[in-house]
């Protein structure tokens, strides 16, 4: 059984919005645990002044939100990055935290932006992938559709999870971005269809090759 220390010891490790938790529930926990986190809580000041310092912790965590959402919908809707941060301002946080928000989520709309974009590597990667990813998937879907009748549903269903996963890592591998991308949903789509076309011509070869 843990004594008052080890509960001190434990608690004291904790952050203020966590012990304040167990503080406001004390009396859920053994008469050990209620002296620890009332010491605990002594130490950092007293309960308001814990109390406060979550609240304050809160106000900051919302408002760092705050920034970061409307950093990034003035990104997408294209407003120069100067601009942005000179819109940016809070009563919270200092300029140097809003500008570091700033950066940041300017950085990570950058790199969606990049993502999203269709350029030369787009529509090359794809067609190059297309046929890799069907030949790929093909055989995948060539082994199952010989062994479908003794294959329980949910391995199918499974399988075609994974045939989809195969086109879509190839075509990615070949464009570099993601399922953001409009290019590559339909390239994906385009090579799943051409996976179950050649894997259904493959049947017969399997099966030949079973028997």
């Amino acid at each position: 059984m843990l004594t008052k220390q080890d509960f001190i010891l434990r608690y004291e490790a904790l952050s203020d919005f966590e012990l304040y938790g167990i503080y406001i529930q004390k009396f859920d926990y053994s008469p050990e645990a209620q002296e620890a986190v009332i010491h605990v809580i002594g130490e950092r000041g007293g309960a308001e002044q814990v109390l406060a310092r979550v609240k304050e912790e809160d106000n900051r965590v919302a408002e760092a939100t705050r920034i970061a959402s409307m950093t990034a919908m003035m990104s997408h809707k294209e407003f120069d990055d100067e601009l942005i941060q000179k819109k940016m301002s809070s009563t919270v946080l200092s300029p140097e935290e809003v500008r570091g928000i700033v950066d940041q989520t300017l950085a990570q709309t950058a790199v969606e932006k990049q993502d999203r974009s269709i350029g030369t590597r787009t529509v090359i990667g794809s067609l190059l992938a297309i046929p890799i990813a069907g030949v790929a998937g093909s055989i995948l879907f060539g082994l199952q559709l010989s062994y479908a009748p003794t294959i329980d549903l949910k391995i199918i269903l499974i399988l075609y999870f994974g045939v989809l996963l195969i086109c879509y890592g190839i075509v990615r591998l070949f464009t570099r971005q993601s399922k953001r991308n409009r290019v590559v949903i339909l390239a994906t789509a385009l090579s799943f269809v051409l996976a179950f076309l050649i894997g259904d011509w493959l049947v017969p070869l399997f099966l030949a090759l079973h028997l």
